[in-house]
């Protein structure tokens, strides 16, 4: 029973909630944790559904071919991996009419968990440079004016001045949200690398 049925179904879902994230994060080109939410695990149940259907076909072929102890790996594997074209054609009726193919219930989940996935990512990455900003409105303006020199250019730390001043806007916090969110990955190692350093003892006078 536990061979021939739950490990099977185990496996089933392991490799289907792997390939699932994959392909999410392929088409979004998210971070995981944006794709974790309500559309993407209807997305996974609906196709562990129908890979289960699809590996108990894949079984009943491979039990006659390999031995038993392989069975349940191969068949969940190639239900999964390699049998979305026989669930492509397979037809979802409700009293008696054709509703949708089981295709078009995957994609639609699909396109919804794609959805939600770009969403999420858009708030992580705006709350992660909200945060970085924050971080390097700590530095003196002197720091902070020499890292968009090096990072954007000589002449940027007067132009963003200038914008700032003409818009009444406060210039160090436009000044960090515009290193933040043009250099993100470098700010992010060098505000790494200020909290990992040691604290360095105060300069004593001779």
């Amino acid at each position: 029973m536990f061979i021939e049925v739950i490990l099977p179904l185990l496996l089933v879902s392991v490799f289907t909630f792997g390939r699932c994230r994959v392909d999410i994060q392929q088409a979004t080109k998210a971070q995981k944790q944006a794709c974790y939410n309500g559309e993407f695990f209807l997305y996974v149940l609906i196709a562990i559904a129908g890979n289960s259907v699809a590996t108990y076909l894949a079984s009943t072929v491979l039990c006659q071919r390999i031995p038993p102890g392989l069975v349940a790996l191969c068949s969940a594997f190639v239900g999964v991996f390699a049998f979305q074209g026989v669930m492509s054609n397979t037809n979802i009726t409700m009293f008696g009419k054709k509703t949708l193919t089981f295709e078009e219930w995957m994609n639609k989940a699909r396109d919804n968990a794609i959805a939600r996935a770009t969403a999420q990512e858009v708030q992580i990455v705006n709350k992660d440079r909200l945060s970085i900003t924050q971080e390097l409105r700590k530095l003196h303006e002197t720091e902070l004016n020499t890292y968009i020199a090096h990072y954007l250019g000589p002449t940027v730390v007067a132009q963003l001045n200038d914008k700032a001043t003409s818009i009444d806007a406060d210039p160090i916090l436009y000044k960090a949200l515009d290193l933040a969110t043009s250099k993100t990955e470098e700010v992010k190692a060098i505000l790494q690398t200020a909290r990992d350093a040691p604290p360095q003892p105060p300069n004593e006078s001779t």
